[in-house]
């Protein structure tokens, strides 16, 4: 029917749970089966699958465990975010400012939001970490090496964009208006190509050495 939209249900915590539980063994069992194709392939068609499917499923599992951070941080700190529709699976839900308004940033107190902050970043930094170890083990070979670098991608781009208004209200600004000045589409994407661009030029530098 023209004009109808189309609506999912609301999540619950424990639907959440089965969900990203799901992807992290579809991920898994994708990071298994292309590792064993680039053993027994030779050139760019071994390469390419464990490069593709390493890179996706490293940012994508940071991306998650980020969510899980905002989601749990609120918790202990005292507030109760909502979880997103089906839609958004595995992001659960978003705290940019202009980009999605199912949050409502003015209801948390600046310790809330501080606690949904520095939780989220202490999720991918350890998610980052363990696909650095994962690479450095040499257990995934090419796999390995691009799950890292997707783990690092997403940590990159998120940290740039989470840092500053994180400090800003740690330093006694107001949420809204922190979030405001700092989650303009401009900013993101200036802090994003600049996160990209310097997390792209340190692989550089450290494959030379």
């Amino acid at each position: 029917m023209a004009g109808k939209t189309l609506t999912f249900p609301r999540p619950t915590l424990v639907g959440w749970m089965v969900a990203d539980a799901l992807l992290v063994a579809v991920l898994a069992f994708l990071v298994w089966v292309v590792h064993g194709w680039s053993l027994n392939n030779d050139g760019l068609i071994g390469v390419i699958p464990g490069v593709v499917v390493g890179f996706a499923g490293g940012f994508v599992l940071a991306f998650a465990v980020h969510e899980w951070g905002h989601w749990v941080g609120a918790r202990i700190f005292g507030a109760r975010l909502p979880f997103n529709d089906y839609r958004h699976a595995i992001k659960g839900y978003r705290t940019s400012y202009r980009l999605i308004p199912n949050i409502d940033i003015a209801s948390l107190s600046a310790r809330q939001f501080l606690g949904t902050s520095w939780v989220s970043i202490l999720g991918y930094a350890v998610v980052s970490a363990a696909a650095l170890v994962a690479h450095f083990s040499g257990d995934l070979d090419i796999t390995g090496a691009a799950l890292a670098v997707g783990a690092l991608a997403f940590s990159a781009n998120s940290f740039v964009l989470d840092l500053p208004p994180t400090l800003q209200v740690s330093r006694g600004a107001e949420v809204v208006p922190a979030m405001k000045r700092n989650m303009t589409r401009k900013k993101i994407r200036r802090r994003s190509a600049l996160a990209y661009l310097t997390l792209a030029l340190a692989l550089v530098g450290w494959n030379l050495l």
